[in-house]
């Protein structure tokens, strides 16, 4: 028989509890209070499963209970539509004996987690009475949904606010003035309202305004120092965001999770690795996390991402995406298949359904991707765009057509692949007609028409395009550009390039480009001393400008311009600007500084570099080298045979 205090003792750890394997051990203790019918220990342990993401075992609960009031339907309720069972959630919300502001505001935020602003906003004007709850439910579905100014309007119109109000609109606004104007405006400030103000200036990117409000702040917790992370991860300063999460005293799961997403999104896979490794605690989305980052490194284990996958605790779309994408990317599409299948509700999980459908298009599966595309219950232009592509992908234009005739809606992205695509096979007719009939025109569009008549060197239609354009941006000057440039037309370019409003580092390296193309090292010397003015140079820039020195075979100035790089722009040469810098000695008569540079460089030589001196020199090093490192071509020994004859 258990006691009162030992079962208010077990109900706090149940309402606490956010793991599963801790949640199975609870609900086994308390087993007998659910047998007796205890009320409130079953609405406790569905809340339990819903929080630690087992909405299944929350349903067994609830399904076996023999009392259940108000709270029990809404705890079943917030299970399925906070792990995203919305379907579940809309029949249960149909079958329940009378509904509450709690019960109208959880499908509200549950149709507003799949982006169903219509539905929500039906929920909203069916209910007769508006708590707070739904209100504010109602704002953050407009706010999550980029609907900001809806959401400003909604606020406005409540009868009455309460401080989650006013966090709401601010964490969610992006415009400084109105985060200014909204935190100065609040009747009460605590430290969610600075959190809020300062995770809103985060997420907006605003990093100077961040790091003011940060340091007037009369506390701080480690959501605020989480925000800083961010907003330091997005603007790329990894080693500030490292020293704010250092300096937390408790490395909590979501400080610990924020910086994974920025080593993550920054490239960073081995320090993503090992931070994931270090972490004492772990849950689902870290999990995610870290597997989209395996299936972002072409170095990657398998077998690591396969670990980490099949010792989660339960598997959430993103997690099952990552697996897919990684098995996707090395060939691997009957794994991909078995991740998919192995998912309950196939048909709910949209993100999945359109991984595989990727999946099985860029291994040659097209009959398999249809088959799925044709049987899934919805589709969103991810879904279509990912069907198109995979078309396009495999040299199917008239199936992608089809598909592309088909959508509901055709948005900027799958106007730009088919008319790429057509572009890429010299259609130009038939490329410009798709463009015409479609009624997306943006910059965007207009780009990758104009593109595509560059490519095919139709150079009065693209001139014909850029100047349609009525508001172009960096991407129609730089298009137009390269137009030029790839032509050959290098006063033309000229002519684009001195009339660009802004120049950045494409349209700099374009021109660079343009003139190593014809050799004209003095006027890429130029170029570069006035493009250091305003942008920092790139790989780019050194490898045009080492390509301008070759065809004019001047070896002291690439010399200059190979140290200077390293020196003042920090650039560690690559090895395609070490074969440059060999071609410029080889072609300016530098041999034997040239083979140096081969033995000394920290890449290994390649045949076209053997090759090169070969066709300087005849030499012991060079023939063996030439013939081991690609046995099968015939070019080394016709370069020997060559010398034979002329001597």
């Amino acid at each position: 028989m258990v006691t009162l205090d030992c079962r208010e003792v077990l109900l706090d750890a149940i309402k606490k509890c956010t793991n599963l394997s801790t949640a199975s051990k609870l609900h086994n203790e308390i087993e007998h209070l659910l047998a007796a019918g205890d009320c409130l220990a079953c609405n406790l342990v569905v809340q339990m499963y819903g929080r630690c993401g087992c909405p299944e075992a929350a349903w067994q609960i609830f399904r076996g209970s023999t009392s259940r009031n108000r709270f029990s339907w809404n705890a079943m309720l917030s299970a399925f539509a906070s792990n995203s069972h919305l379907d579940q959630a809309k029949q249960l919300f149909d079958r329940m004996p009378e509904w509450d502001v709690a019960s109208w505001s959880i499908m509200i935020t549950a149709f507003s987690r799949h982006g169903l602003l219509l539905q929500a906003k039906e929920v909203f004007h069916s209910m007769r009475e508006r708590g707070l709850v739904a209100w504010n439910a109602m704002i953050l579905a407009y706010a999550t949904n980029g609907h900001l100014d809806k959401a400003m309007q909604l606020f406005e119109l409540m009868p009455e606010r309460s401080l989650i109000s006013w966090t709401t609109i601010l964490s969610k606004s992006t415009n400084l003035f109105q985060i200014t104007t909204l935190f100065s405006s609040m009747p009460e400030r605590d430290l969610v309202a600075w959190n809020s103000q300062l995770s809103a200036l985060a997420q907006a990117g605003h990093l100077q305004e961040a790091k003011h409000i940060f340091s007037n702040m009369p506390e701080f917790d480690a959501l605020s120092f989480t925000s800083m992370i961010q907003c330091f991860g997005q603007h790329g300063l990894l080693e500030d965001a490292k020293c704010f999460f250092l300096a937390l005293p408790h490395k909590d799961l979501v400080a610990s999770t924020v910086l994974l997403v920025v080593l993550v999104e920054s490239g960073c896979f081995h320090e993503a690795k090992n931070l994931f490794e270090s972490m004492e605690y772990i849950d689902v989305v870290s999990c995610a996390v870290i597997l989209s980052a395996y299936a972002d490194h072409d170095d990657s284990s398998i077998a690591e991402a396969q670990q980490i996958f099949y010792t989660m605790q339960r598997h959430n779309a993103f997690a099952c995406t990552a697996m897919l994408r990684l098995y996707s990317r090395r060939g691997r599409t009957h794994d991909a298949e078995a991740i998919y299948l192995g998912l309950t509700d196939q048909g709910e999980h949209l993100v999945p359904a359109t991984a595989l459908i990727t999946a099985y298009a860029c291994n040659g599966h097209l009959e398999k991707a249809k088959k799925l595309f044709d049987g899934m219950k919805e589709r969103n232009e991810v879904t279509w765009t990912a069907m198109l592509t995979g078309y396009v992908n495999n040299h199917r234009l008239e199936d992608a057509l089809y598909i592309f005739e088909k959508m509901p809606g055709h948005g900027e992205i799958p106007l730009i692949v088919l008319v790429s695509a057509y572009a890429r096979s010299g259609h130009m007719l038939l490329a410009k007609r798709i463009f015409d009939n479609s009624n997306e025109k943006s910059a965007i569009t207009f780009n990758a028409l104009l593109s595509g008549f560059a490519s095919n060197s139709q150079l009065l239609e693209a001139k014909s395009v850029f100047d349609s354009i009525q508001e172009r941006n960096q991407s129609s000057w730089s298009a137009m550009l390269s137009a030029y440039t790839q032509n050959g037309h290098l006063d033309m370019a000229n002519r684009i390039f001195l009339t660009m409003p802004d120049k950045d580092l494409i349209s700099w390296d374009t021109m660079l480009a343009a003139y190593s193309q014809i050799g004209a090292i003095s006027r890429a010397l130029d170029a570069l001393q006035t493009m250091v003015t305003t942008n920092t140079p790139d790989e780019a820039s050194l490898t045009a400008l080492l390509t301008s020195c070759a065809h004019k075979g001047t070896a002291a100035i690439a010399r200059d311009l190979f140290v200077s790089f390293q020196f003042d722009h920090s650039i560690k040469p690559s090895k395609q600007h070490y074969s440059c810098m060999f071609g410029v000695l080889v072609r300016s008569g530098y041999i034997q500084d040239a083979e140096n540079l081969l033995w000394e460089m920290p890449y290994y030589p390649d045949s076209m570099d053997w090759k090169c001196l070969l066709g300087a020199v005849v030499s012991g090093d060079a023939m063996k080298n030439a013939i081991s490192v690609e046995p099968s071509d015939s070019a080394p020994y016709v370069l020997i045979a060559n010398s034979h004859i002329v001597t």
